[in-house]
């Protein structure tokens, strides 16, 4: 089964780490990365989604038992 790569930002402080789990839609997989951006002065991540989500597909990371809504983004973040 193929996946996608996605780069997403949050609103708010609340930070998706490493292997936290993520869906959009039906797409399912995990966190490869996040992290708090000084400068962009918000939280960043990157994660794998399978199957590859139809660009504009809500995402949602799984952060302390609540599913959080992301937004999808381009590369590179700034």
């Amino acid at each position: 089964m193929s996946k996608r790569m996605v780069a997403f930002t949050a609103e708010g402080r609340q930070i998706a780490r490493h292997g936290y789990p993520m869906r959009a839609g039906s797409s399912v997989g995990t966190v490869a990365s996040g992290n708090f951006s000084p400068s962009l002065g918000h939280p960043i991540g990157m994660g794998y989604l399978s199957p590859p989500p139809d660009p504009g597909t809500q995402i949602e990371v799984e952060i302390r038992k609540s599913w959080l809504s992301m937004t999808e983004t381009e590369l590179p973040f700034l």
